[in-house]
């Protein structure tokens, strides 16, 4: 005889050793069987069975009104048979692989409290659990410094650039040049291939468990989120081309970006090409666009005249006014800005063409328009690279020059500053909202949660687990 499958609805412990449970064969119908249960192991299932009430109600993940849930109870009964004179009740909890629990129902709601509990009782973190935030130590013990006897290429002393590198100098530019994915081999300039390991890197709040049938599965509580296979995730830290430049004041990290342009171009290509963060089709350029405070907008022409003085440099000021001479609306045309090998321009410019950066949707009038809407010109350009220098100004990240500075498309993106954190790591969160470093410059609430405790989590390591392609099972036998 098939085993008939019944939902739990209540779970009721009489003593050290007895229980009752009621069970219904319709996840939204009353109960229509009562058991009575005498075991010796009721302690270590309790817990468990109380989870299966929890989590009764639901069909698959979701309950009567079709809301979605990651994670919904099953239960099996099976008849006496082959000499055995009772019941057995298999009960599992599932969770559905692919499917965040905070971003179904969000954070706060009792539900995903609810959920993300259930993670931390049934997956151990196999730390110590650490409730305290992260501090600005945590970050500067953390930031990558290249190490003194790192060997580096001797044509980083490009005769390109007219200056003398310090030894950290040129540790420096090389680390610049494999973030942007390239190092010097014997003759020139070559793409990093990734190594294999480095597809195996396991993304960010993601920890390896491993299921009792020996199936492997990645758990983020951070995100509340499962998954069988890693490389479903995106992970910005291998998409990533560029990152922060964080060195102290003084140490020439201009000298070191000016370089970095010498050093690295772009592979000269005229055609238009699909920009796919903002949909639109965009001009490439071998470019470097700078955005720099008003105040050091001077030291950077001059910075570049005396140690690249082969670079053409543009001050980009804006879109003129709609009155101006059309002689001005010449100088801030995308083909007048391809003309240069650097381009300068400031936070307050970037304000003012916050209306100029989205793009406009198409909606039908009646009568066609006299005239196109206006945009930047810095938003209708592939950059080869874009960088914020002063970078801290962007810090909350949902500034006006912020949202623009999001909006340029661009190759190679860094963040430039010698002060990254002023008050505590959530200044960081403006960088990578610039750096587009997902999911958490796109989740304010994801990081939030990014803190000691989401990564140090301590859990009962006594579930049976079982891995399957769409669900994961917390499994029990009664």
């Amino acid at each position: 005889m098939k085993p008939l499958e019944v939902y739990l609805e209540s779970f009721t412990r009489s003593s050290a050793s007895r229980f009752a449970i009621s069970l219904s064969t319709d996840a939204y119908q009353s109960s229509t069987l009562f058991l009575h249960a005498t075991t010796n192991s009721l302690g270590n299932i309790a817990q468990h069975l109380e989870n299966i009430e929890a989590f009764s109600g639901r069909r698959n993940g979701k309950n009567r009104s079709g809301a979605i849930h990651t994670a919904f109870s099953r239960c099996s009964i099976y008849p006496p048979r082959d000499g055995r004179p009772c019941f057995r009740l298999d009960t599992q909890i599932r969770w559905i692989v692919g499917v965040s629990a905070i971003d179904t129902k969000g954070p706060k709601s009792a539900k995903a409290q609810e959920e993300l509990r259930l993670l931390n009782t049934y997956f151990s973190s196999g730390s110590a659990q650490d409730t305290s935030g992260w501090s600005l130590q945590d970050f500067y013990e953390n930031v990558h410094v290249p190490p003194t006897n790192r060997e580096v290429s001797t044509r980083i002393q490009s005769g390109a650039i007219n200056c003398k590198l310090y030894p950290f100098q040129k540790r420096a530019v090389d680390w610049l040049l494999q973030r942007e994915g390239v190092s010097f081999g014997e003759d020139a300039l070559t793409p990093i291939q990734a190594p294999e390991s480095t597809n195996a890197i396991i993304p960010a709040s993601f920890r390896k468990m491993q299921d009792a049938t020996g199936n492997t599965c990645y758990v983020s509580h951070t995100r509340g989120l499962c998954v069988t296979d890693f490389n479903s995730i995106w992970d910005a830290q291998r998409a990533l081309r560029g990152g922060i430049l964080a060195e102290e004041m003084g140490l020439g990290k201009t000298v070191e970006l000016i370089a970095l342009m010498c050093l690295h171009n772009r592979q000269s290509t005229s055609s238009p090409i699909f920009d796919a963060y903002s949909g639109t089709s965009v001009t490439p350029s071998g470019a470097t666009l700078i955005i720099t405070p008003s105040s050091i907008l001077k030291q950077w022409k001059t910075e570049i005249n005396t140690h690249a003085p082969h670079l053409k440099v543009l001050h980009y000021k804006g879109l003129p006014s709609e009155s101006a001479l059309k002689s001005n609306d010449a100088a801030a045309s995308v083909e007048n800005l391809l003309e240069y090998d650097v381009v300068l321009t400031t936070y307050s410019v970037l304000s003012r063409e916050v209306h100029y950066a989205n793009i406009v949707p198409d909606r039908n009038f009646r009568h066609p328009k006299k005239h196109e809407p206006r945009r930047s010109p810095l938003v209708q350009i592939s950059w080869w690279r874009v960088c914020l220098d002063e970078a801290q100004m962007v810090e909350s990240g949902v500034s006006q020059a912020a949202t623009v500075a999001r909006l340029i498309p661009r190759c190679n993106a860094w963040a430039v500053s010698g002060t990254p954190l002023r008050k505590d790591v959530r200044d960081l969160r403006g960088l990578l909202i610039f750096l587009r470093y997902e999911p958490y410059c796109s989740s304010k609430t994801l990081w939030g949660r990014v803190d000691k405790g989401d990564y140090f989590m301590e859990t009962s390591p006594n579930v049976e687990i079982i891995c399957f392609a769409d669900t994961l099972i917390f499994n029990s036998h009664i």
